[in-house]
């Protein structure tokens, strides 16, 4: 086996300048991505898996070639990547050479569930055949290419190298979206890169997907030749540049036999890691860790899969990952983990903890980072999308449209807008429709919609999901209708917004501070409690009646600590002084006013307080925006808080490195296992060794003045504490009341306590809502009973 372990003359400085910063110019001369240089416009979009600055950045790649090679296409499927390569080659003066283009234009047989439902968005089935349907969305642009039908054969023989690509001659551009197993990459490299010359581009489209770890491996190989050019942000997509003699290189590369063994396969991947380190940065570089998950996968090491999938879960939580693709493919990889390993007889413990813990958390796709757009839109935001998109229609001059596609965005649609005669729904379009009608407006198939279409003039597609799918679909059948418009609708440039959530919120400060009334009554705080001691802490309380100025409560705040508890959050913040400081439940404010306060008084001017809730209102006063008691309270700290509303425990994860946390304060829901589902949330956020403080850890002891309160039965803090393997402390104190709140300290290694908090998961359940769906599917993967 060689390693082709030679010097690389690369500039890691310079390459970690380019990718990511602002490369190229764009048509106005400004600075910018070369994936925003030349936007790929087209009147009639093919059906693509590619997603815009994928095509945007073939099409300036293309407009940019010398006309010094062949530009080759491997892996077309319907032709979207076809079409921008197309468009751009027809912007060039140099390069007029037809396009080499292979594809086996067949889809896979693989008839599961998922896999049938994502070939129904694009109208294909498995195992069929889709070359007649290429040769028609490409017309346009068919004459500038060579289309060659076939699958590429895995580890092709030399004789077949040559039948495959007859020419021989230099290749200038080479995209490659093909390389879906180990040998028929091998057959890519052999066939294709090794004909690359000095300042050729050759794109891997699927270099960041953890399911293809062999396309890293062997760009690593090739280091010394090939030079990583760009990163397209947010998606798989690397492209690098021939900057040495590629022919006699590309036959020394690993094959899947020769990284069996765990050693020389760390070896490698560590290598791998270090590299892409030097060049993105260190906490870039954690997509790798998904890639030699999936390797360990491959090759039935159930220990690695499971050491690296844990690196892989906690990188692509955590900010680290914002920006740098997530394969979306992960949640589901990760859940079927540990019986694909025990069908082949290897040992799956760990995998099932791992699995479980990450069920657990639910999909990414789900929780997002800040700012980070997703596939669909949030359903309070189709509201305003739709509320533009009629406006549009109506100041187009309007009446009646159709709308294309009947799910059940079609349903909420309707229910959610009365269209009248102003703007009237003449019927709706669907390729395979199941009723005759939709909340009363005709449901047709497109050869039997031309009797309503006579005085339509707009079709709009009725998905969020599946937008360009429809609006290519209604093109090709109503591309003659010159009198009906096909409208966008969450892909109108209008909307490039709608899918950013709204996260971050600042609090007003009113104009009449220090004017609010305060809840005024006799207070204590013990100077020397004796877990001061336990913290390293001299015994007395110096700052006790600073403390005591602080906690002025206004008159409407319900639900909040007290001023014992808040001593409790200051003496914790005295021994650790910590630069990140985290709260789960916001509500009125009143704790996040005593953690600023705490900040402030023992930590640097940097320090934050980070504070998150589900809600966007306080849960007692829906008039009042949540934290609007920090207004009062601490007005002049209002800058050291950073307040996200709608935003759980996941999302809190996502906005810091990991390890960045060294405080946490978990104040949400109390039902169980809500708790530990925030502390797993949050676990790799954590700092090893800090503390994490619970409150409402009494509930079930401490008796309402009139009967038995609807509180007392939310035992999830207590049970997370009581039950707490490691170090922990309590306020101490006479009644259950002045014992309320404790805190945990984290292990050095946050997998440790992993299944520990998973056993805490077990019933009797108090919380419901979509995550015990999720809590569910983990306890059957810990039990052995499959995904």
């Amino acid at each position: 086996m060689s390693s082709c372990d030679t010097t690389s003359p690369i500039d890691a400085q310079h390459l970690h300048e380019r990718l990511s910063g602002e490369q190229v110019f764009n048509a106005l001369g400004n600075p910018t991505e070369p994936s925003q240089a030349l936007p790929f416009e087209t009147n009639i979009p093919v059906p693509t898996m590619l997603v815009k600055r994928e095509l945007n950045y073939l099409h300036w790649l293309a407009s940019t070639l010398r006309g010094t090679g062949r530009v080759v296409e491997l892996g077309c499927f319907l032709g979207g990547s076809t079409a921008a390569l197309a468009a751009g080659l027809a912007q060039n003066a140099h390069s007029k050479q037809p396009i080499l283009t292979y594809d086996a234009f067949e889809t896979p047989n693989d008839t599961r569930p998922r896999h049938i439902s994502w070939l129904r968005s694009y109208r294909l089935r498995p195992g069929e055949r889709f070359r007649e349907r290429f040769d028609q969305l490409n017309r346009s642009w068919i004459d500038k290419v060579i289309v060659r039908d076939g699958w590429l054969p895995e580890a092709a023989t030399r004789h077949q190298e040559h039948e495959l690509y007859p020419e021989q001659e230099p290749i200038e551009l080479l995209f490659v979206d093909i390389a879906k197993t180990w040998d028929v990459h091998r057959t890519v490299l052999r066939t294709f890169a090794r004909h690359l010359h000095l300042g050729a581009t050759i794109v891997q489209q699927d270099f960041f997907d953890l399911q293809t770890p062999w396309i890293p491996l062997h760009m690593w190989q090739l280091r010394d030749v090939l030079e990583p050019l760009d990163v397209l942000h947010g998606t798989p997509t690397l492209s690098l540049s021939c900057v040495g003699e590629m022919s006699a290189r590309v036959d020394d590369l690993w094959t899947e036999s020769d990284l069996l063994e765990r050693g020389p396969r760390c070896e490698a991947w560590g290598r791998v890691h270090d590299y892409w380190s030097g060049l993105l940065g260190n906490e870039s570089a954690g997509f790798v860790h998904g890639h030699a998950t999936m390797h360990a996968l491959l090759v039935g090491d159930s220990d690695e899969a499971a050491r690296c999938g844990r690196l892989y879960e906690a990188w692509n939580r955590s900010a680290e990952s914002k920006g740098v693709y997530f394969a979306p493919a992960w949640p589901e990889i990760v859940a079927a983990m540990p019986e694909e390993l025990a069908a082949r007889g290897k040992h799956a413990q760990d995998v099932r903890v791992l699995s479980a813990e990450c069920v657990v958390r639910g999909s990414r796709a789900e929780h997002w980072h800040p700012g980070e757009r997703i596939a669909y839109c949030l359903t309070k935001k189709r509201r305003q999308v739709w509320l533009a998109a009629i406006d549009r229609l109506r100041h187009g001059g309007h009446r009646r449209i159709a709308l294309f596609g009947a799910g059940q965005h079609t349903q909420w649609l309707l229910s959610e807008f009365q269209f009248d005669a102003d703007l009237e729904i003449a019927c709706i379009i669907d390729d395979a429709p199941r009723e005759v009608s939709v909340q009363g407006v005709p449901l047709v198939r497109p050869d039997m919609a031309t009797d309503y279409l006579s005085d339509v003039t707009a079709i709009l597609p009725s998905s969020d999901t599946y937008e360009l799918q429809l609006l290519t679909r209604a093109y090709e059948l109503y591309a003659d209708c010159d009198w009906i418009e096909v409208c966008r609708v969450y892909t109108h440039p209008l909307e490039t917004e709608t899918k950013k959530p709204d996260w971050l919120y600042s609090l007003d400060v009113p104009c009449t501070l220090g004017q609010s009334k305060t809840r005024v009554r006799e207070q204590h705080i013990p100077k020397t409690p004796a877990h001061r001691a336990l913290l390293g802490l001299p015994q007395e309380r110096v700052w006790a009646s600073i403390l005591l100025d602080r906690f002025a409560l206004p008159e409407w705040v319900e639900g909040f600590i007290g001023h014992l508890e808040a001593a409790f959050l200051w003496d914790i913040i005295e021994a650790t002084r910590p630069s990140r400081i985290v709260e789960i439940g916001t509500a009125s404010g009143v704790s996040t006013s005593m953690l600023l306060a705490a900040a402030d008084h023992f930590c640097d001017e940097d320090t934050k307080v980070y504070s998150f809730d589900v809600a966007t209102e306080c849960y007692f006063d829906t008039d009042r925006p949540l934290a609007s008691a920090i207004s009062e309270m601490a007005p002049e700290l209002v800058n050291r808080a950073c307040l996200y509303a709608n935003a759980n425990a996941v999302n809190a994860a996502s906005c810091f490195k990991v390890g960045d946390v060294d405080f946490a304060f978990i104040d949400g829901e109390h039902a169980h296992p809500a708790p530990t589902i925030d502390l797993l949330s949050l676990l790799y956020a954590i700092k090893p060794g800090a503390w994490v403080v619970l409150h409402d850890i009494e509930l079930t002891r401490i008796r309402p003045e009139h009967g038995k309160a609807s509180w007392q039965e939310e035992t999830g803090a207590e049970r997370l504490f009581d039950s707490w393997p490691y170090e922990k402390i309590q306020l101490s104190g006479d009644t259950p009341v002045e014992r309320n709140i404790g805190a945990i300290r984290m292990p050095d290694d946050p997998a440790k306590v992993v299944p520990h908090l998973l056993s805490m998961l077990r019933g009797p359940w108090e919380m419901t809502g979509p995550a015990m769906t999720h809590v569910s599917h983990a306890m059957r993967i810990l039990e052995g009973h499959g995904a």
